[in-house]
């Protein structure tokens, strides 16, 4: 395989590598998105982008590759960071429109607030939330001061649990959580109420704990409105920063953060793959 050249992206810390392949020239697998995600022995990421021209209606097509080689059905941080990346290299205008996971999401990049960095708005369809379940709370009772859980479909699935403060959760827990109390892997956020914000952490199929979550900050905005704990605008706050999520009359969700560009990688992907 020849030269890659990627760029790498933040979205309130949830870092991507962007590989903008208009013509889908370029083969990616499992074994090629662990290398290059693998934060010691490859470049180091969250996730992998894989950014084609779309045929469809669409401007562009996007494939979601987790540090672990999985493929995610959708990211709302991912998302944006594409977004930034091809509309810095001229692969199309600020407003597109991106296939994902069989769905198509409007995106609107904002003009550069400094040098490399966008606010980026992102539709991320209707959040289906769950009843709540209370088995789910019986298998959480080692959980400190678990109230309320909930499981809400943003594409992909998520566990949101409502306990009285998210620092006190264990990262190992999070990860048991979010491996075994619904029977499948599924997206954890633990969350917590702060003023007039909802503060979130979160462990990700595929990746681990990370700094920020955009499809996850979606499904605690849509819990935390059918708790009653916050209206259509919703403030997230995660750990690496604060995403806001508007849910629209017609129950849509549009999620708007940073996208952060860090930098230009050229990778000979003989030297990283295992």
């Amino acid at each position: 395989m020849s030269t890659l050249h990627l760029t790498k992206h933040h979205g309130l810390g949830n870092d991507f590598l962007v590989l903008l392949d208009p013509e889908g020239a370029t083969e990616v697998t499992a074994d090629l998105a662990r290398a290059l995600c693998e934060r010691r022995e490859g470049i180091g990421a969250d996730g992998l982008l894989h950014v084609r021209k779309a045929t469809d209606g669409a401007d562009l097509e996007l494939t979601v590759w987790n540090a672990d080689g999985s493929v995610a059905e959708t990211s709302g941080n991912g998302l944006r960071c594409a977004g930034q990346a091809a509309v810095d290299a001229g692969l199309a205008g600020p407003d597109l429109f991106v296939r994902t996971g069989g769905e198509v999401r409007s995106l609107t990049a904002e003009p550069e607030i400094e040098p490399g960095l966008r606010r980026v708005s992102v539709t991320m369809g209707i959040p289906k939330v769950g009843e709540d379940e209370p088995e789910l709370l019986a298998r959480l009772l080692h959980v400190p001061d678990a109230s309320r859980a909930v499981q809400v479909d943003t594409g992909n699935p998520h566990l949101v649990v409502l306990v009285r403060d998210v620092e006190q959760l264990d990262s190992h827990l999070m990860e048991r959580m979010s491996r075994a109390v619904v029977g499948h892997p599924v997206n954890l956020e633990g969350i917590s109420p702060k003023g007039s914000t909802i503060a979130m952490r979160v462990w990700e199929r595929g990746v681990g704990e990370t700094r920020a979550c955009g499809s996850g900050a979606v499904a605690v905005a849509a819990a935390s409105k059918r708790w009653g704990l916050t209206g259509d605008q919703v403030e997230v706050a995660m750990p690496g920063g604060m995403a806001i999520v508007t849910l629209r009359p017609n129950g849509e969700a549009v999620l708007t953060g940073p996208a952060k560009f860090i930098g230009r990688i050229e990778v000979d992907p003989d030297r990283i793959s295992p």
